[in-house]
């Protein structure tokens, strides 16, 4: 999407295809923020999921990136902000990157990237 300096308006920027046609080019969306504006929880993995089956389904979203979130690793909390993110590591489900991985997988849900947050990166 693209914002003109000429319009207010936000519009789908065309693209040529390999024969020519015009098109649109594709939506992907960074998951977490997306399920906290519709009031979920960025931190629970069922409502991730349920908003990314809802935004294939009803938003013509074409893929996803998916954020492995620091929060879900059993093994050490986050290092970085704080006691902001210590109180979320404290009460949120744990996942591994396997249970992870199996549930990414077992669904049909487009990924077009996932990112790592560590206990060490932001």
């Amino acid at each position: 999407m693209v914002r003109t300096a000429r319009s207010s308006a936000v519009s789908a920027r065309s693209v040529n295809g390999p024969d020519n046609e015009v098109g649109t080019n594709p939506i992907s969306l960074s998951v977490a923020p997306c399920v906290k504006a519709v009031g979920g929880s960025g931190y629970r993995i069922q409502d991730i999921l349920r908003f990314m089956e809802w935004a294939v389904a009803e938003a013509q979203v074409d893929a996803f990136e998916f954020q492995n979130l620091a929060e879900w690793d059993p093994r050490t909390p986050p290092l970085d902000e704080g006691e902001k993110r210590l109180a979320a590591w404290t009460d949120v489900e744990k996942h591994s990157i396997e249970e992870l991985s199996a549930l990414l997988a077992s669904g049909s849900l487009p990924i077009l990237s996932v990112s790592m947050r560590t206990a060490t990166s932001g």
